[in-house]
């Protein structure tokens, strides 16, 4: 029973890895691609030499992380206020600008404004 525990973990473990990696190589290619397609034509553009290189640039970031001993968890709490402003002050901006989404106002957007406002706070009260 130990055994299939411990291949159970390492599976779960690949899989989390995977996940992350899949949905930062994608984020991070979507980006890239929109500033080069800024910069030159679209025909011009080498996808797979992006797609390697933002492999590469992947593997040594993780790389580096392990190697600094970075304290990941803290940069949970030094991320939230980008967190809080586009996950929660924007979208809640936008509902009150746009004609559209008026119909959003309620209770539950005060609770994501509130939400917003503690994830950009949350560093102050976590360093102090």
């Amino acid at each position: 029973m130990k055994v299939v525990s411990v291949i159970l973990n390492i599976f779960a473990v690949m899989t989390a890895f995977f996940g992350v990696y899949l949905g930062f190589r994608e984020a991070t290619q979507g980006i890239v691609m929109n500033i080069l397609r800024r910069k030159m034509p679209a025909e011009k553009i080498n996808e797979n030499l992006v797609q390697r290189g933002i492999m590469i640039f992947a593997i040594l970031l993780a790389w580096s992380a392990i190697v600094l001993n970075a304290p990941v968890l803290s940069f949970t709490s030094i991320c939230s206020p980008i967190f809080g402003m586009v996950g929660c002050l924007i979208p809640a901006w936008l509902v009150y600008k746009v004609p559209a989404l008026h119909k959003y106002k309620g209770m539950s957007l005060y609770l994501i404004i509130v939400t917003g406002l503690l994830l950009c706070v949350s560093p102050f009260l976590a360093f102090s």
